[in-house]
């Protein structure tokens, strides 16, 4: 139930994937041929930058474990485990400082996109 041969399992893919298309009313948001063409690039990294922001409970800039728990408990009936947390935050925490900032939240969730 979490990373598979380096990737992430069904259920944070689907969590993430969820949690990127509810979010704000941006259903779009995972179809970036889409939202480019409703209002071009500054249009589609607003909306990251407000996704983000709403995942950011505290306000720091930056998404810890807590708070990627929270955005992956919203998406389903079931809790998180302690180890999805884990390989969701190993997944996206590239620069290894125990956070997420933007650049890598927006990573994360394009590769729920891609999967």
């Amino acid at each position: 139930n979490q990373l598979v041969d380096g990737r992430f399992s069904e259920s944070i893919m689907l969590r993430l994937a969820l949690f990127a298309t509810r979010a704000h009313g941006m259903p779009r948001l995972l179809a970036p041929q889409r939202a480019f063409a409703e209002g071009g690039r500054a249009a589609v990294v607003a909306k990251w930058k407000a996704l983000f922001k709403s995942a950011d409970l505290d306000g720091s800039g930056f998404l810890d474990r807590q708070e990627v728990k929270k955005v992956l408990a919203a998406q389903s009936v079931d809790k998180p485990s302690d180890a999805e947390v884990e390989a969701c935050m190993a997944q996206a925490d590239k620069n290894g400082d125990g956070k997420v900032d933007l650049d890598e939240f927006v990573h994360l969730l394009s590769a729920a996109k891609a999967k």
